[in-house]
């Protein structure tokens, strides 16, 4: 039974990161993404824990100190989303955009861009923070 859910959490994780390419899909907007559903939990949590019950364990102590911390009202549920935001912002040099960003910096010392990525990117922020403003989305960091 152990095996043939271990077997299952490892297709789903495969279809998963299939599914994942240099050309994302269009992102949906966060308020129309589910929280996180059985498949999508197994998905992130089955490559990263397999074998590795000790790890498993501190990450649910981690989720549990995050879910009693929303519980506990407005000061926790702050501080619930500071430690996720320290979790974004770890998570960032494990993704492709970390990877793209990097060689963007290596193209620019090497003295191949006739741009700096700087202006690159603030460019983009701007844009971005313009599609806000005008959807009357809100998107904090």
């Amino acid at each position: 039974m152990k095996r043939a859910m271990k077997q299952k959490n490892r297709k789903i994780a495969e279809t998963t990161a299939r599914g994942q390419g240099s050309a994302p899909a269009e992102r949906p907007q966060p308020l129309e993404l589910p929280l996180l559903g059985e498949e999508s939990w197994l998905a992130l949590i089955d490559p990263a824990f397999h074998d590795r019950p000790e790890v498993a364990e501190t990450f649910a102590h981690r989720l549990f100190a995050l879910k009693e911390a929303i519980e506990s009202g407005s000061e926790g549920a702050i501080r619930a989303v500071e430690a996720i935001n320290e979790g974004i912002r770890l998570t960032y040099q494990y993704t492709n955009i970390h990877q793209a960003a990097l060689r963007l910096f290596h193209l620019y010392l090497a003295g191949k861009l006739a741009v700096q990525p700087q202006a690159l990117l603030e460019a983009a922020i701007e844009r971005g923070h313009a599609r806000e403003e005008a959807t009357g989305a809100r998107n904090e960091h």
